[in-house]
């Protein structure tokens, strides 16, 4: 797993290249302080990731595309930070094995885009390990024009809410 500095410089460097390219990445980068800020004065739905991860054995994180790399630095920040052995995991390396691991006493944890072509995936992965372990979304960010934190997609996480 990349470094903390490494992750955060590629964000950067894909935040550069999207501008270089002419997409508008000026006023939603503007917005990242205050979404931070925001984020940990009003932690919305943290509580509940907070418990199931208190009670977690193990835990997993997935993502795919361009939030594999938030999956994975999201799988080292909780392994330092709850002491909780994770594996962080891509869409496809999770589907192509390790999924038969995962077990009632797991939390997993899954990471996508807002909308796109992954959604329909990612929301497949959410089908499946619904019944082996404890399911956690987030939505830190609501409305058009989200700052999208890649915690969740609109429809994985009504699917999550069924799958509860």
């Amino acid at each position: 797993m990349p470094a903390t500095k490494t992750y955060l410089t590629q964000l950067v460097a894909m935040a550069v290249l999207g501008d270089a390219l002419g997409a508008d990445v000026a006023e939603p980068l503007s917005r990242v302080a205050d979404e931070v800020a925001r984020s940990i004065a009003a932690p919305d739905g943290l509580d509940t990731a907070i418990d199931l991860l208190r009670a977690a054995d193990h835990a997993v994180v997935s993502g795919r595309g361009l939030c594999l790399g938030t999956a994975l630095e999201t799988a080292l920040k909780i392994e330092e930070t709850c002491l909780v052995p994770v594996r962080g995991y891509s869409y496809a390396d999770l589907r192509h094995g390790p999924i038969s691991v995962v077990t009632e006493g797991m939390t997993a944890l899954i990471v996508a885009a807002q909308d796109g072509p992954l959604v329909g995936a990612m929301t497949d992965l959410a089908d499946d390990l619904a019944p082996m372990a404890r399911l956690w979304h987030g939505r830190l960010v609501d409305g058009p024009g989200d700052l999208s934190h890649g915690y969740d997609a609109a429809d994985l996480a009504a699917r999550v809410d069924e799958l509860s």
